[in-house]
């Protein structure tokens, strides 16, 4: 396994030139996923950044982070990893699809963390690729968070692999309304520089038009973070995880609306957009 190191939160612009640099954007078809590990340690954590999160996502102020703070951090690791030649995949052609978070102790904000994040596999499956990357967030020595990541390339593909099942979240049409709340389109680009994010489609409506899109539309932990903070708390002590798949674009400016079927380990919930019947992003949160 190649192993990295990095001494600070690696900036997004370098990472895209360095894909360009090495033709990532010229490949055609995904390939290879070799071995690699990335690690960045004493990361410190901001609390201003903390502050801005919490104003831009709508937040109440809390003394423990949001479940899915830690992505602001983790993002541009995973992204600067996912841009190493080693990995052979049309950079600028993947999606993510699903992220699945389990938090076992609440993350100090004094604290000094190491963030690891590693490639582990992909499967062959009938529109394209999916491939993974596994994070994890220590203090103290103690795993306190981690992650995968479920990317995808849509491509065509021969030999898919007939056997295997991603996951899937149980259906719940007829579940009540939890929150409905208007998503406006202002900071849309300050929240992509606190994530990291430098995709046009979530600050650029012009951009994303050109793409297909209606507008632009928000980063996924935008509008899931506010999903979580709304969900009824769930007894017991143990560790949770969250679950959470992305079907389609929330546009800004538009009406989001919440449904959320409790029970008493878990909240199973899917987020609506405006204009749209379908959710746009499904999730489960439960104690595990």
């Amino acid at each position: 396994m190649k192993k990295m190191i990095v001494s600070n939160r690696p900036s997004s612009l370098r990472t895209l030139l360095k894909a360009y640099k090495t033709k990532k954007h010229r490949l055609k078809r995904a390939g290879e996923i070799d071995d690699i590990e990335v690690e960045w340690k004493d990361i410190k954590l901001n609390n201003k950044y903390i502050d801005k999160f919490n104003k831009i996502c709508n937040l109440q102020k809390k003394n423990s982070l949001n479940i899915l703070y830690p992505f602001t951090m983790m993002y541009p690791l995973n992204l600067f990893l996912i841009s190493q030649k080693e990995i052979r995949v049309p950079m600028f052609k993947m999606l993510t699809i699903r992220n699945t978070t389990t938090t076992y102790k609440d993350i100090e904000k004094n604290a000094k963390l190491l963030i690891r994040s590693r490639s582990n596999g992909k499967n062959y499956i009938k529109n394209g690729m999916e491939f993974y990357i596994d994070s994890q967030i220590e203090s103290n020595g103690e795993t306190v968070w981690e992650n995968r990541s479920t990317l995808f390339i849509p491509e065509k593909k021969e030999g898919a692999d007939q056997n295997y099942k991603p996951h899937k979240l149980e259906e719940i049409p007829d579940a009540e309304i939890l929150k409905k709340w208007f998503l406006p389109a202002k900071n849309r680009l300050g929240f992509a520089r606190i994530m990291g994010d430098s995709n046009g489609i979530h600050y650029s409506k012009r951009y994303a038009r050109k793409l297909g899109f209606k507008r632009d539309f928000a980063q996924p932990v935008l509008v899931s973070s506010k999903c979580i903070e709304s969900l009824p708390e769930i007894s017991g002590d143990g560790p949770l995880k969250l679950d959470l798949f992305f079907k389609g674009p929330v546009y800004f400016n538009s009406e989001l609306t919440q449904k959320n079927l409790f029970e008493e380990n878990s909240n199973r919930f899917d987020l609506y957009c405006e204009g749209n019947e379908r959710p746009c992003i499904s999730g489960k949160l439960e104690r595990i």
